[in-house]
């Protein structure tokens, strides 16, 4: 038998598979993942910032859940908060996303308690202004 034929084939077939996978690839419209893409990156940007600021402070707020499944924050400059916020975030139902204010306080303990106690993962984070500055901490936490 003669193999030149086959190879020749093999040839026409394998550049005919690059010739159609080329042609769906450039008709595949590629976009930014979101239309405020730059506006998010700020956004990230200044959580960097606020992260880098609480990392700073060293003896910082410590978010732990009690035997009651309430969140507990402790931390000695409550009375220097200028505003705050606390985000319970559960990444897989945004129904069950809580917010809440933090209030300056002589106490050095907050606690704050859950509407809905469902089982399962919650991104906690604290965010607050003290001396004019941002900070933000992160918790993860398993009801």
């Amino acid at each position: 038998m003669n193999f030149g034929k086959w190879i020749v084939f093999s040839m026409i077939l394998f550049a005919g598979f690059l010739g159609v996978a080329m042609w769906i690839a450039f008709r595949e419209e590629v976009g930014m993942i979101s239309n405020d893409y730059y506006e998010e990156e700020l956004k990230h940007s200044q959580k960097m910032d606020r992260l880098e600021n609480a990392q700073a402070l060293g003896d910082g707020p410590a978010i732990s859940l009690d035997t009651e499944r309430r969140i507990v924050i402790e931390f000695a400059d409550f009375h220097k908060i200028e505003k705050g916020e606390l985000r319970v975030l559960r990444p897989n139902d945004p129904n069950l996303d809580q917010n809440f204010i933090i209030n300056p306080s002589d106490k050095t303990t907050q606690l704050f308690e859950l509407r809905n106690r469902k089982p399962g993962l919650y991104r906690i984070s604290m965010i607050w202004t003290m001396n004019s500055q941002d900070y933000q901490v992160e918790q993860i936490v398993i009801l």
